[in-house]
């Protein structure tokens, strides 16, 4: 499936190291979100992978990749 996110949200995610590859064609996103909160606060499962976007919480981490954010809040994935 591919994913539509609008320009602007894309133009936000400046610090993307991986290319863009959840929006490309059969991909999904690297980050599993396990819970989100009023569509804003998006916690991810811990991955061990270095990401720009991850915010530790404690114990949680915080996604805040526009476009992750906007494909869950969106498609659900």
């Amino acid at each position: 499936m591919k994913y539509e996110i609008s320009q602007t949200i894309i133009q936000q995610t400046t610090q993307c190291d991986k290319e863009f590859n959840c929006l490309k064609s059969g991909n999904h996103p690297s980050c599993f979100i396990k819970d989100c909160v009023n569509n804003q606060v998006h916690f991810v499962v811990k991955h061990g992978r270095y990401c720009p976007y991850s915010l530790y919480f404690g114990n949680e981490v915080i996604c805040t990749c526009p476009v992750r954010k906007e494909l869950f809040n969106k498609y659900k994935v």
